[in-house]
């Protein structure tokens, strides 16, 4: 069969199958104990060396690289942390588990007390026009009976930044994606955007948006950071320069823009605080320096004003050349005290245009103390 041919005889076969019979034959196969040797056996269906068209084995790992039947399976793993070991030394564990959109990877989870969010991206490409676009694939689980049950699916254009893009706000799903469209004919445009979804009650199943804002940012432009907090989100898109957006989401369903703010360089992580009852956003992110024969980056902290949403300020800022901190995309590695108003982040000098470390480098933690007028290193 030529490809044509191949194309038309599989979409025939498949027209004959009982899908929900299979995926629930899968299911029932995984036997969903916590046991991953179900999970690889049924994704990889086949043996691990395969064989020469002579019936000799080649000794070569199957292709692993995507598409496998079980590629977009997600299992949830529960368990109590509060009981006690048994006598067998293990804690008694409930499984659960449902095959999700997508045909990228797993790319976020989000959690509360009661609900899991899990993301995937999935990725288009017409083969007739050349343009090509993505999807953020979400699936809900409720957790209030112990068990990971999945009841909910929704999807939106375009892919999410990280754990801080997605929130869920009473009943509804906030989530921020930056959507490439990309053509050979055409250069590459983007949209950012906040969506609104809601989570459905009774038998419904789907996730519905209810609504979104406009392009956040320029043209060219994607999301780099994302905070919500209450009925606010705070948003940075870059190219060039650092927009910080501020975006009204008291309307769920007409959210907007209210304030914007551009400023150099770039922030990765937004963190939401107060200082003598004002509210502030302190950034951690980086500022590249194009203008010096080596391009040179330092690390930056930004505390923005945020008292009037619709003309937020740079009240302070801290740059350090040739530095870098982890706690950009590692944000377990920051440490905000409230009452002391004291930051803590792990710090590394870069390498200089050298290519080593100069006799002031540093590998460890630093201690900034932050302020209304002042962000400073303390020890």
């Amino acid at each position: 069969l030529n490809s044509t041919e191949y194309i038309k005889k599989a979409a025939e076969t498949a027209a004959k199958r009982d899908f929900d019979a299979l995926a629930q034959q899968v299911v029932d196969d995984l036997q969903l104990d916590g046991d991953c040797s179900h999970v690889f056996q049924i994704s990889l269906m086949q043996e691990a060396k395969n064989k020469t068209s002579s019936g000799a084995s080649n000794n070569t790992m199957p292709d692993l690289s995507g598409g496998n039947l079980i590629n977009q399976f997600v299992s949830i793993l529960t368990f109590d942390m509060a009981a006690d070991f048994g006598e067998d030394m293990t804690i008694a564990t409930k499984s659960s588990g449902t095959f999700t959109s997508g045909n990228s990877y797993l790319s976020s989870l989000y959690v509360t007390e009661d609900f899991i969010a899990t993301v995937n991206n999935g990725y288009s490409y017409d083969f007739v026009t050349g343009e090509s676009s993505s999807s953020s694939y979400i699936l809900g689980f409720n957790t209030s009976t112990g068990v990971a049950l999945p009841f909910c699916v929704g999807s939106v254009p375009g892919a999410i930044t990280n754990e801080y893009s997605i929130n869920k706000y009473n009943n509804y799903i906030r989530i921020a994606t930056s959507e490439w469209n990309w053509s050979v004919n055409t250069n590459t445009t983007t949209s950012n955007k906040i969506f609104v979804l809601r989570i459905p009650e009774g038998d419904a199943r789907i996730m519905d948006v209810v609504g979104e804002t406009e392009h956040l940012g320029k043209d060219g432009e994607s999301i780099y950071a994302v905070r919500f907090f209450e009925d606010i989100a705070y948003v940075v898109t870059y190219q060039q320069v650092e927009p910080f957006i501020i975006v009204d989401m008291s309307d769920l369903t007409d959210p907007k823009a209210v304030g914007e703010l551009e400023v150099p360089g770039f922030s990765t992580y937004l963190h939401p605080i107060e200082i003598d009852g004002n509210p502030y956003v302190l950034s951690i992110g980086e500022e590249w320096n194009f203008t010096s024969p080596w391009s040179s980056s330092s690390s930056k902290l930004t505390l923005f004003d945020v008292s009037n949403p619709s003309a937020p300020l740079m009240a302070a800022e801290f740059l350090e050349s040739n530095s870098y901190t982890h706690a950009m995309y590692d944000f377990q590695a920051i440490r905000w005290l409230p009452e002391s108003k004291l930051l803590i982040l792990p710090k590394s000098n870069r390498y200089n245009y050298r290519g080593y470390y100069g006799a002031d480098s540093f590998q460890g933690f630093v201690v900034y103390e932050i302020g209304v007028n002042e962000v400073k290193p303390l020890y």
